[in-house]
């Protein structure tokens, strides 16, 4: 019998280095053991309209009119529910600052690569299929190039839109966490991270909560 993996995969920042560039490359997957029906838990985020977790802290887009005790809840109770699933999530974080624009590539690529072949024995034995919106031609390449070496049996679900994946919205979530957890580090935070959340709770709760289901 076929076993399926979904890798569901998003970005934070961008791989520029143009001055208005972000500092930090983040990329996070998703993993679901596709056996694991997940039914039961999206019942709990039924009512909830699509989750941006940026916009939704910085008061921005569809959020803008959302005063923050209202976005507090809204971002807690998906977190709440990103973290019960049975998932196990994985982050990629870049300072570029460290890289240079022509050599980046190859280290995304050689750490995806390394990453699946670190859990190569578990791997092996799933038909993957990789949910990425293609949104960044460089993340795109990165995967193909890394899953293409690492032999194992992948697809590239097409049409893929942040909109009708409530795990594709679980990545976002995760990568949003962990660029929020580097920050916290370089006592980077933003004026509205910080109006957001404090300091603490940002690391008692968010960020441990994800680290916890991380590879």
């Amino acid at each position: 019998m076929e076993k399926h993996l979904s890798i569901f995969i998003d970005e934070s920042g961008d791989y520029g280095f143009i001055n208005d560039a972000s500092k930090y490359y983040i990329f996070s997957f998703v993993i679901h053991e596709q056996k694991d029906n997940l039914n039961q838990y999206y019942n709990i985020i039924k009512d909830m309209d699509i989750f941006h977790a940026g916009p939704l802290i910085r008061k921005e887009d569809e959020y803008l009119f959302v005063q923050r005790e209202e976005r507090k809840k809204i971002f807690h109770k998906f977190f709440l529910f990103a973290i019960g699933l049975p998932l196990r999530f994985k982050s990629f974080i870049y300072y570029k600052e460290y890289y240079k624009e022509e050599k980046i590539f190859k280290f995304l690529e050689r750490d995806v690569l390394e990453f699946l072949n670190k859990y190569h024995d578990y791997f092996k034995d799933f038909d993957i299929v990789i949910y990425y919106d293609k949104g960044q031609i460089l993340l795109s390449q990165v995967l193909k190039n890394a899953f293409d070496s690492s032999c194992l049996k992948y697809e590239f679900k097409q049409g893929v839109k942040a909109y009708n994946y409530r795990l594709f919205q679980v990545a976002d979530l995760v990568s949003t966490i962990k660029l929020i957890e580097i920050k916290l580090q370089n006592n980077e935070l933003s004026k509205s991270e910080l109006d957001f959340s404090a300091r603490k709770y940002w690391k008692k709760v968010y960020i441990n909560g994800i680290n916890k289901k991380s590879l």
